[in-house]
């Protein structure tokens, strides 16, 4: 067998240079979430996302399923608390079924669409273990490692197997890491050991020497290994070859750049987790570190879309391809606004900056430009330069230069342009310079030597945008709307065709149009003579258009008051052509950790296309870049469900609904799968409001999926909803009715078949058909008779029941009273005198002690006579009576036996009646249960709760004691058999739940009867 170090030898030179971290930054970004924006704990320690496109997220405090905007729990309605707790793993099978292995009892869980499968002590697993590693074998057997070093096979057919070294793991301890090849081969690493399990035992084929050892499987077959800091690709009968190696940095020790965890993406880069160095990308370039939310990572996974997602013991990561981001301060410019961008022959960038500061370079170097030569003293205001090699700069008090070969020239313009500030520049495709300057009425054009100026329109403007169309006509606009073109010698006012909006940029378009951004009415397109306006209305995010461009590539790209986004042009002419009713923007900025991206104006050029296919805008925060090569269209459509149905703020329709059992009569389950797998959702009658919340499972950038909906029945068209995910309305009318849903990707890929709901809303039944027809057959007078006799008699059967329950009510209260009144005073009269007897002690000891046992007998019998007395007043039917003679009696029990008792009441307690007979069983099994806990629990604290739930009352009375053993509960011990029956004729019920050593749970549930 080869080892390690001979293979390592034939690679060596491969890490000398291209493996070292890069230098430059890096290309990826990292969007968070954390326990704030939803997470159940920032300690996510499983990532998978599931067939349906959602992305289960297991943390130490839990597990949500997320879909790139809203976090959800994952939780069985009838055991909510079953899944929660602290999860240790997470696997995705390959048939889409989800396992979890939760921390406490060291249960694991299988998640098959909304059916819930448990595996426990119970079949086998080991109780008080902690999980580290789950896989499933190309068999479907379920494998399980433990921090003992333990390794647990779960059969497909449920047999449990324990494998140790006499199985051939090696002995080395430490934990066994697993992973599943695509060929189905389960491999394995403990300690420094490589190997497979095969033929029924583990085979170790490699010794790296390390006991820091990740595995992952390799999608060419074989497996990733990261021993150290060092990637290889190992498989059997094949050299070993080391991808890159981590090069450690001087902030932590090599302890911390040990692996934790190991992926191969889609397009065969292996990214590294490290214990607490954060996250490494090797591929056969570089190796090159991705910063996220937290240095110590726990788990990686990928989505269908390309996204990276990242576990962190500080949130939940997505890591994916910036694709744009900004040049500052800390990239080496003086200034923070830029107001001007062209770039030269050579391909470096010239910035203009708003403090009058000229710059050229490129990355981290920018020189300072403006302090050379004639430029010493000049405010720059603008720069443009042409395809012969020179940069024309344009400043403040009508200052032009041309820098060519290196050095700068005053052009000695100033007089000619009577000192105005020059606010725009335009270099034809005929070597012309235009010039636009503070002047309101007069446009220039530089023709080799000689200044020529154009008279505009009288008026208070400034000349702040120019550019070119196909047709080399030059275009104007300015502040004050006014927009010309100027063709050969003549120039043609152009302001009627734009409605005289104030004009901010213009952009010649490749395929003849002219693009004109507007402050405050979105953009306008001039096609074959007319302009068409896109705003807010028609799906633009702001109206304020500042700067646009295209890239070539089928996009119009915009920057304005709300950063920058990007429409595909077919958009434009779907919805010029009617065949589309909005614009679908693609916003940037935000996702890509850019927020308040404001683009800068009212100098030209402010915007360009490079030569090497990169966007830059001019923004008050600095220069933006978009890096068009790393634009990919995203071509999947997103799955798209509809997650809920609210009627009146009750959920009458949940989507996978898990279920540990056979469905019950509550909220309805939308399952995973087709649409019409849900069949047919009865909401009855009346509703205020409907509710349909919906979702689309797209995670390249969530925030820009868009949706439209229609009830179909009631909506005559579909509704474009943008962003929004959830549908309302008011009042629906009754009939049979289909929501629909469908949504898009950021890149405007429609899922067209969406989701659909039949929806039926039941109408009263004077709303049908049949009792219309009935009550028009019907005289008045015969309603008006049928409707007196059916008064007049439920009157009378009302004044009946009242008067027999007043008189009842009363016979009850003089009982009461005379019990308490004769029988109760007689009662402590007789302790009295039994006292005053006992003091005499001339009475023999043993008289003494029968006076006492009479005396005690007596105080017996009134407590409970005190007892019937509060069950049969009616004035104590109430639930809270109950809290008011409950809670002291168990604070007084409690208490004479040394137990600290907690009581709590959670408001609103169920309003109804408890008769005499409910009262008085329902406080003997109470009177059990505390008199339980002082005999057998040796607790040493009580929790009493009295609550409602479902109409009922509810009590909980936990202890901290000694709980009982195992099957005890379900015996007739301590009389819980007697609690249960007394419950039970009540129409309640008696739940007990305990654990040896772990306290014990009572639970009464009482029903309430409703107020009359």
């Amino acid at each position: 067998m080869k080892t390690f170090f001979s293979s390592l030898c034939c690679v060596v030179w491969f890490s000398l240079v291209p493996h070292a971290l890069a230098d430059n930054e890096t290309p990826y970004f990292a969007r968070t979430w954390l326990a704030e924006d939803g997470l159940p704990d920032n300690r996510v320690v499983g990532l998978a996302q599931t067939p349906d496109g959602y992305l289960w997220v297991a943390t130490q405090g839990g597990t949500v399923r997320f879909d790139g905007v809203r976090f959800q729990r994952v939780s069985i309605a009838s055991s909510p608390s079953l899944i929660a707790g602290t999860m240790r793993a997470l696997l995705l099978d390959r048939e889409g079924r989800v396992w979890l292995a939760k921390d406490e009892g060291g249960t694991v869980f299988c998640f098959d669409g909304a059916q819930v499968r448990m595996l426990s002590a119970d079949q086998g697993l080991p109780k008080n273990e902690t999980q580290r590693s789950l896989a499933m074998d190309g068999k479907g057997d379920l494998w399980v490692t433990y921090s003992s070093g333990k390794v647990i096979r779960c059969a497909r057919d449920g047999k449990v197997d324990t494998f140790t070294s006499k199985d051939g793991l090696p002995g080395d301890g430490g934990i066994c890491w697993l992973a599943t090849g695509h060929d189905g081969t389960l491999w394995f690493a403990k300690g420094s050991h490589l190997g497979v399990f095969r033929n029924g035992r583990f085979n170790v084929l490699e010794n790296f020497g390390s006991p820091a050892l990740r595995i992952a499987p390799a999608h060419a077959g074989g497996i990733w290994v990261c021993v150290g800091q060092q990637v290889l690709k190992f498989d059997e009968g094949v050299e070993t070859v080391e991808l890159g190696k981590i090069i450690p940095d001087q902030t932590g020790g090599p302890a911390s750049f040990e692996p934790s965890v190991l992926f191969e993406d889609r397009e065969g880069a292996v990214w590294v987790g490290t214990v607490s160095a954060g996250l490494f990308r090797c591929d056969s370039n570089a190796v090159t570190r991705v910063e996220v939310s937290n240095p110590a990572i726990l788990s990686l996974a990928g989505d269908r879309e390309g996204n990276l997602w990242v576990g962190t013991r500080g949130g939940l990561n997505r890591v994916h391809r910036r694709l744009t981001s900004m040049i500052g301060p800390a990239d080496g410019l003086p200034f923070q606004g830029v107001q001007s961008v062209c770039q030269d022959a050579a391909g470096s960038l010239w910035l203009v900056g708003e403090n009058g500061v000229l710059v050229r370079g490129q990355g981290t170097n920018w020189p300072v430009q403006s302090s050379a030569g004639g430029l010493a003293k000049t405010y720059v205001t603008c720069a443009v330069a042409d395809t012969n090699g020179s940069v024309w700069i344009g400043g403040r008090r009508g200052a032009l230069f041309r820098w060519s070969g290196g050095e700068f020239k005053d052009l000695g313009l100033r007089t000619n342009l009577q000192e105005r500030a020059v606010r725009s520049l335009l270099v034809t495709r005929t070597g012309d310079l235009w010039i636009g300057t503070d002047l309101p009425d007069v446009l220039y054009r530089l023709r080799g030597e000689k200044l020529q100026s154009f008279n505009l329109p009288t008026g208070y403007r400034f000349i702040r945008a120019m550019a070119e169309d196909t047709a080399g006509n030059v275009w104007a606009g300015a502040s004050d709307g006014l927009l010309v073109r100027v063709t050969g010698d003549d120039l043609v006012d152009e302001t009627a065709k734009s409605a005289a909006w104030s004009i901010r940029c213009l952009h010649g378009a490749a395929n003849g149009d002219l693009w004109i951004g507007y402050a405050g009415a979105g953009a306008g397109r001039l096609r074959n003579g007319t302009i068409t306006r896109f705003g807010i209305d028609e799906g633009l995010p702001n109206d304020y258009v500042a700067q646009i461009l295209t890239d070539g590539r089928g996009s119009v790209w915009f920057a304005g008051n709300q950063g920058i986004y990007q429409v595909h042009e077919r958009n434009f002419d779907d919805l010029a052509n009617g065949s589309a009713t909005r614009l679908w923007p693609v916003v940037y900025g935000r996702s890509e950790g850019l927020p308040g991206l404001q683009a800068s104006f009212d100098y030209c050029p402010d915007s360009l296309r490079s030569s090497d296919d990169r966007l830059y805008f001019s923004m008050l925060s600095g220069l933006a870049e978009v890096r068009l090569d790393f634009a990919r269209l995203n071509y999947r459509q997103p799955d798209v469900f509809i997650e809920r149905v609210i009627a009146d703020d009750r959920a009458n329709a949940v989507y996978q609904d898990l279920k540990l059992a056979s469905p019950t009569n509550g909220t309805a389950s939308m399952r995973e799968g087709k649409p019409a797998d849900k069949g047919e959702l009865r909401l009855p009658p009346g509703l205020q409001q409907v509710q349909f919340e919906f979702t689309a499972l797209s995670f390249v950038a969530p925030e820009n999926v868009q949706f439209r909906y229609q009830l179909e029945g009631l909506d005559k068209d579909w509704v474009d909803a943008g962003t929004r995910r959830v549908a309302s309305y008011t009042h629906p009318p009754p009939g049979h009715y289909h929501f629909k849903v469908v949504a898009c990707n950021n890149d405007g890929i429609w899922n067209k078949v969406g989701d659909t709901l039949a929806v039926d809303f039941e109408p009263y039944f004077w709303e049908t058909l049949w009792f219309k027809v009935v009550t028009t057959a019907v005289s008045f007078a015969s309603l008006f008779v049928v409707l007196v006799l059916v008064l007049r008699r439920r009157h009378r059967l009302v004044v009946e029941r009242l008067e027999h329950q007043r008189a009842l009510e009363l016979e009850r209260n003089r009982i009461a009273r005379d019990l308490h009144d004769d029988l109760g005073v007689g009662l402590t009269e007789i302790g009295l005198l039994g006292d005053l007897a006992g003091t005499n002690h001339e009475l023999p000891s043993a008289d003494r002690e029968r006076l006492s046992e009479i005396t005690g007998r007596a105080r017996t019998l009134a407590a409970s006579l005190d007892e019937i007395v509060w069950a049969i007043n009616p004035a104590n039917d109430t639930s809270q009576s109950l809290v008011d003679y409950f809670f002291p009696y168990a604070q007084k029990l409690l208490g004479s036996a040394g137990i600290r008792c907690r009581l709590e009441v959670i408001e609103p307690l169920p309003a109804g009646n408890l008769n005499a007979e409910g009262r008085h069983e329902f406080f003997h099994a109470y009177k059990e249960a505390l008199n339980n806990i002082i005999r057998h629990s040796g607790a040493t604290q009580v929790q009493v709760t009295m609550s409602a739930a479902e109409g009922n009352l509810v009590i909980r009375i936990a202890d901290n004691g000694r709980g009982l053993a195992e099957g005890a509960g379900r015996g007739a011990h301590h009389g819980l058999a007697g609690m249960r029956e007394r419950l039970l004729r009540l129409g309640g019920r008696c739940d007990l739940t305990s654990h040896a050593g772990q306290g014990t749970e009572v639970t009464f549930i009482i029903p309430v009867q409703p107020e009359k």
